[in-house]
Formats: C-alpha cells, structure tokens, sequence
C-alpha cells in the first residue's frame, strides 16, 4: 500500500506567469514573551485557512515538571502580539482509553488536515520514568482551535515519544515522525489516516540502527522521502539522513551529513522551488548559534543566515513551516536569563531567502575567481 502511494504522490504544481518580486520581509515577535512561565520548550506551529498561525508549546515551572501544561495561543499578520496563551492539555488528564493520568507532558505536534480538522499530537508520561514512561496522545478540534475532544491514545507503547510535523502523501494519508527512548534510541515512522476527525493507523517503519531521534520528514526534488535526524551519541555530532526505498519498502541507515549538530532539534521544510530548508544549531557543542541552510540535492547543505547568535545563551527545538503566501514561520525556545526561557516567532518571505543565497553564490563565485591562478 506505501508503495502505491508513494508512485502516486503530486510533489508540487507548475506556476502560470512571472511574479512580481516583491520587497525582502524579515521581522519577529515573542509567542510568550519572558516572565510569563518560568519554563518553554518544544513549540508547535501551524497555519490556518485563513492565514492566521497558531501555536504550542509545554509551559511549566521547569521541563518534564508535575506542573507542566500544552498552551496554545493564535496570531493575525498585522497584529499587536500573539493571543493570550489558553490551556489545551491539563496536568493530570486521562485519555478516553487509559485507566492513568498523565504525570508531565511535552513535545506537542500541530497538523491541519484536508478536512480542516486540527490535531494536536503530543507526548504524556503517565509512569514516572521520565521520557522512558511516555505515550503519544492526541486531541482533535473540529473549530480550528477553539475547543478540543477529549484525548485519544495514538500510540500506547512505552518510550514513544513524537516532536516534528507530519508529511502528507495523499490525502487521508500521513507519516508522523516518532522516536523511542526505551533501551536505546531510534528513529520511525508511523503511517495514519484521518477520515471526519477519526484516525487510524495503517503502518510503521522503524530507521535502522541507533543513536538517533525526532526525524524530519520531507520529499526533495530528486522525488525523495527522506529524514533528518538528531543524533544522541557525542561521537557523531552531526545531522544524520535516511532515505526511504519504495522497492523494498525500508528506510536505509543513517548516514552523517556535513552539517554540524550538538545533539540538538532541527526541522525542514521543502522550498517553492524544491529547495531544503533547514533550521539548526550550527556547532558541535553548543545550543547556539541557530541557523538557517538550504541544500539543492538534499546532501549538500549551505549555511545562509543566523537567526540568532548570543555567546552564553541556547536556542533550540526549532518547528519550521511555509505558509500559503510564501511567508516561512519558525518558533523555537530562547533562553532569556537563568532558568527562564520564551518563545519566539521569526517569519521571512520567498524574496528574503533568495537575496541570501544570491548573495552567498556571488561571494562564492568572488571567492573562486579570487583562487584562480593567471597564466603565465
């Protein structure tokens, strides 16, 4: 069934007529601005049909804390600031099918599907063994947001743990990204499909070999499924990469890319153009700096920009979307001082990203003709 879903897939629709190239957008704003929980980790984003954004985020008094909550809040182009956070997942819940309460929660995944119904995956621990006692739960809003059904238990497996966005094939027809954490790490991957807010799973790969988590999925624009994924091993600090073999059906084992990682959260997404773009920490040891990188073939990666760069401060769990309009959005956690972190929300725009990289091949290219040795 992957298989004949993976023949038929649509990667993308031809354009009719030149654009105007319109002005460079770079701006940013706080989703929770400091002070207001102590501690913010692993934001969610998501786009609307109305271009509107919404996003989550685990909001507690430190992470994996017995006062942890999954807050949402929206946001309109063009307003004051993101929406007063409200509480989507409470400590202590129970989903419809399970006799215990979550202990903490974590790691919340937003997707819009087809149907324009809104889930929320996330991640509850309901034995105390840390991230080892965790399951991957969801909930369902039928108004995009505004209420949500009781939650439902996706995958009931200890040490299951979800962090980045899911990647359509077709429709009704979804991979989630997953990871395990119970006598050792791995990568996987769960096939689902949604019929009238109702899901049901219809397949899982697991990506061969250990040391890795939290994939991210994409089709580059060779036609190829394949996942990043951070490593967990201080002897490999860099982004990994499985590509997907639809004639035997299984994802090759990972492989190191040049592109350095401190055993830290990245995300993808795929270009108008089928270009990669790729959110990560550019360094092997530390949270910081976070930065951007584009890859044509889905190997090579370049770096393009930093979109923060603090000496002593970590920025991390980057979740990276592009909007109907061309706009890119990506949210991720800030450490403001101390123990206190925010999230934050940067957005750029199509013409944003090709200045950069026209800028980078003109210097590359300065750069080659500079290396040239004249003839005798």
């Amino acid at each position: 069934m992957f298989r004949r879903l993976w023949l038929s897939l649509i990667v993308g629709m031809t354009c009719v007529g030149t654009p105007v190239r319109a002005a460079p957008v770079y701006d940013w704003n706080w989703v929770v601005p400091p002070g207001v929980f102590p501690s913010n980790q692993t934001p969610t984003i998501a786009e609307l049909p109305d271009g509107a954004l919404i996003a989550c985020w685990p909001g507690g008094s430190a992470q994996k804390a017995r006062d942890v909550q999954i807050y949402c809040s929206s946001y309109r182009s063009g307003a004051p600031a993101w929406d007063e956070p409200r509480v989507v997942v409470r400590r202590g819940e129970r989903t419809r099918d399970s006799l215990l309460a979550n202990l903490t929660v974590g790691n919340p995944v937003l997707f819009l599907d087809q149907e324009q119904s809104l889930w929320l995956f996330y991640v509850a621990v309901d034995v105390p063994l840390g991230w080892s006692g965790s399951h991957v739960d969801y909930k369902v809003s039928r108004d995009l947001g505004k209420s949500w059904a009781p939650a439902g238990r996706l995958v009931s497996a200890y040490g299951t743990l979800a962090k980045n966005k899911p990647l359509v094939l077709a429709p009704n027809r979804i991979l989630l990204p997953l990871y395990h954490e119970l006598f050792g790490t791995h990568g996987s991957i769960l096939q689902f499909a949604v019929n009238d807010g109702e899901i049901k799973a219809t397949g899982s790969w697991r990506i061969p070999g250990g040391g890795h988590i939290q994939p991210s999925l994409v089709i580059t624009a060779q036609n190829r499924l394949v996942a990043y994924l951070r490593p967990t091993h201080e002897s490999m600090p860099h982004v990994l990469l499985s590509e997907y073999d639809p004639e035997q059906d299984r994802w090759s084992e990972p492989t190191a890319l040049d592109v350095a990682n401190p055993r830290s959260a990245i995300d993808v997404v795929k270009m108008e153009d089928g270009k990669i773009l790729l959110a990560y920490n550019d360094t092997t040891h530390l949270r910081n700096p976070l930065s951007l990188a584009y890859s044509e073939d889905g190997r090579q990666f370049t770096k393009l920009w930093d979109l923060e760069n603090h000496p002593g401060k970590r920025f991390s769990y980057p979740a990276l979307i592009r909007g109907l309009d061309g706009i890119y959005h990506v949210v991720y956690k800030c450490d403001v001082s101390g123990d206190t972190t925010a999230i934050k929300h940067v957005w750029f725009s199509r013409q944003w990203l090709e200045t950069r990289i026209d800028a980078i091949r003109d210097t590359e290219q300065d750069a080659a003709q500079a290396a040239e040795v004249p003839p005798p």
